[in-house]
């Protein structure tokens, strides 16, 4: 059974001719204080991640790099799979990359392709639920890692991050 953390990347610079390559799109001041908001949530929740990866764009490994110290070894690993939609190449990728046993894993990546992978483990169909996942959003699922197997945990919108810092303050 594992538990597989969701992660959008934060609020990153518009795509335009400034990027003409939209994987290396930045992070905004706003997406480090969401990436920074998500890695302070995540310790308050004490969720510590086995392991912890990425889609390599720019703007993905940003908001992982806050997330780094809720890793037990600290690192953030790049998976390529996360940056499109070959579900099925993705969960060959992460059976084999966990097969050292890991229980709680997190991907940063982005839409439509979390949204798609998250209605395929939970119904089996990747465009059978509709999911409206913000940017810096947490999605929580729990299960075998596998199409239809997995049962939704939790879905932490970034508003909340926002309203955990009011409070704490």
């Amino acid at each position: 059974m594992i538990t597989l953390l969701l992660i959008r990347h934060a609020l990153a610079d518009e795509h335009g001719p400034n990027y003409p390559d939209d994987s290396l799109r930045p992070l905004v001041d706003k997406g480090h204080q969401q990436a920074a908001a998500l890695a302070e949530t995540l310790s308050a929740l004490a969720i510590n991640l086995d392991r912890l990866f990425t889609s390599p764009y720019r703007r993905a490994l940003e908001t992982a790099e806050p997330l780094a110290s809720c890793v037990a070894t600290g690192k953030l690993e790049p998976l390529e799979a996360l940056a499109d939609e070959d579900y099925p190449q993705l969960l060959a990728e992460l059976e084999a990359q966990l097969a050292d046993g890991a229980e709680t894993v997190a991907l940063v990546g982005h839409e439509p392709y979390l949204s798609e992978l998250a209605s395929l483990l939970l119904v089996g169909d990747p465009q059978a639920v509709e999911i409206d996942f913000k940017k810096a959003a947490l999605m929580v699922l729990t299960g075998p890692l596998a199409p239809g197997q997995m049962s939704l945990a939790m879905m932490l919108p970034p508003r909340v991050y926002r309203r955990l810092a009011k409070h704490k303050g």
